[in-house]
């Protein structure tokens, strides 16, 4: 009787594992099609290519044999940090190559992003009136333009 309560917790655990897994994968799989877009849109060279993709490509294949849930999670916190930082050297890059003249402007300009966290604007725990709804999205509203007004492209977490 052990040995079969045992052994349907092993299996409902590795579902688990394996539904999370495919999760995070997806994740990073998201993560990792947004570097390789923005490194071809800069024209970046394969230095380039694999310093960003080849830290999410480790997580992914990481990822593939953990078996804790809790290091899944992790990862695909990991996964927007990796892309965060790969984008700040598609950033270099190209700043790199405007300083040294060798890449047409036009092709190269990437406009600079701005991540908007729509909870960080919220004052409170609760929007509990249409003064609080207001005041919220008027909040939104002003990142979102003063964004656009930089030139800035947004990204929405």
């Amino acid at each position: 009787e052990a040995e079969g309560l045992i052994r349907t917790v092993s299996e409902v655990n590795e579902e688990l594992l394996s539904a999370r897994r495919a999760q995070a994968l997806a994740t990073i799989a998201k993560q990792t099609a947004s570097v390789s877009t923005e490194v071809s849109t800069a024209g970046g060279d394969e230095p380039l290519k694999t310093t960003c993709l080849t830290p999410l490509k480790n997580l992914a294949n990481q990822v593939s044999t953990h078996d804790s849930l809790a290091h899944i999670d992790q990862a695909e916190s990991e996964a927007v940090r990796l892309k965060d930082e790969a984008l700040t050297q598609v950033e270099r890059y190209l700043a790199r190559k405007a300083e040294e003249g060798k890449a047409k402007q036009d092709k190269l300009v990437i406009r600079p992003r701005r991540v908007v966290s729509p909870v960080k604007l919220v004052k409170s725990p609760y929007l509990e009136s249409q003064v609080d709804v207001d005041a919220f999205l008027d909040d939104l509203r002003t990142e979102l333009t003063d964004a656009l007004a930089r030139n800035e492209r947004i990204e929405i977490r």
